[in-house]
């Protein structure tokens, strides 16, 4: 029988099998498509962003918007992704704009009394000079 000499220790990796560690991958603010991320992370093949992408769609931590990107080339339209943490963000922000759009600002009343319009004394002896 093998017996296993290897010790686990705290400071020890986990042995979650050959290989190299997994990358990690940046995604933009806001909405985003495929390509963007393979962009955005140049030393993550393309492959690597796509398996990402679609575990972050299984977890939920991601969201695939209604709204494709439209391209002019020949081809399907691009599908577009949020981070779920953006797509609260951006609904928050929305949600509180809308509210600041629903109470109007208050109204303060100026009052003007005929002192402040009539003419400075100066100025009317300046103007009775040009008519001379």
């Amino acid at each position: 029988m093998k017996t296993n000499n290897s010790k686990n220790t705290s400071n020890s990796k986990s042995t979650r099998g050959p290989g190299a560690p997994p990358k990690l991958i940046k995604f933009p603010r806001g909405a985003f498509t495929i390509a963007e991320v393979v962009e955005l992370n140049p030393h993550v093949c393309e492959l690597s962003v796509r398996n990402r992408v679609n575990t972050g769609l299984a977890s939920k931590t991601l969201i695939r918007l209604a709204e494709n990107l439209e391209t002019e080339q020949v081809g399907r339209p691009s599908f577009r992704f949020m981070t779920k943490a953006a797509s609260a963000a951006s609904r928050s922000a929305r949600k509180s704009a809308r509210t600041r759009k629903a109470t109007p600002a208050p109204v303060t009343a100026t009052t003007v009394t005929v002192a402040d319009l009539s003419p400075a004394p100066e100025a009317t002896q300046v103007l009775e000079q040009a008519v001379v």
